[in-house]
């Protein structure tokens, strides 16, 4: 028999309904930038930019190619760099990190519905493709929580959320969120040591309220 499921609340409520107590303490993880990346790049017109700027660049480019083929607009934080991330060749997938802080975040759009008893083992099955969970794999993971009905018109339904600890002892949360039209799933996967990962959780509770599912196209093989 299924394990009942309780309701948390987003911002201050998320923090006290996850946050585990029996978490050993940890000292703080220095995270290396890139010492290899020169201070200047050359774009295709042949002018100078700061690597920062390019990176930047480059993180706008992947979340909005991301939410074009997960249709949806979202709002994801602003200090982390995103990547694209390809694990499956069904899902369209982004990561975003940041190198002082240690947080991570994973974002994949998924066509079709992924049942509650399905995402956990689709997880651990393919982590070593996911960024937040490659070196570090899930160590333990707890029971599903409900989380408030997102804002009328987002297009998606109340999601779901699951919290663990990794092999290196960061602190992680897994959602997923629902499309209204049944056309596909979204999950997250946000991770990162203790002494930060807590003071940030508002990242995702601002992508929650501010989602929206956008039409998708119709299943032409029906």
């Amino acid at each position: 028999m299924s394990q009942p499921e309780s309701t948390v609340m987003t911002q201050t409520g998320t923090k006290a309904a996850s946050r585990s107590k029996n978490h050993p303490e940890q000292t703080q993880r220095v995270i290396p930038e890139h010492p290899s990346m020169p201070s200047t790049i050359k774009d295709t017109h042949g002018d100078s930019k700061s690597f920062d700027v390019v990176r930047k660049e480059k993180s706008e480019a992947a979340k909005k190619t991301f939410q074009q083929m997960g249709y949806f607009e979202g709002k994801f934080p602003t200090n982390l760099q995103f990547i694209p991330s390809e694990f499956d060749d069904e899902v369209a997938a982004v990561y975003g990190y940041d190198d002082k802080s240690g947080l991570g975040l994973t974002a994949v759009a998924a066509p079709g519905q992924i049942s509650k008893e399905q995402v956990v083992p689709y997880i651990k099955q393919n982590m070593q493709w996911i960024e937040n969970t490659k070196e570090n794999p899930i160590k333990q993971i707890g029971q599903p929580q409900t989380l408030p009905p997102p804002p009328e018109g987002s297009g998606i339904t109340a999601g779901t959320m699951w919290s663990g600890t990794l092999a290196n002892g960061d602190d992680v949360h897994v959602v997923m969120l629902d499309r209204a039209d049944k056309k596909g799933s979204y999950f997250f996967m946000y991770s990162g040591p203790k002494e930060n990962f807590y003071d940030n959780e508002g990242y995702f509770d601002e992508l929650y309220q501010n989602f929206k599912a956008l039409p998708a196209p119709q299943d032409k093989s029906k």
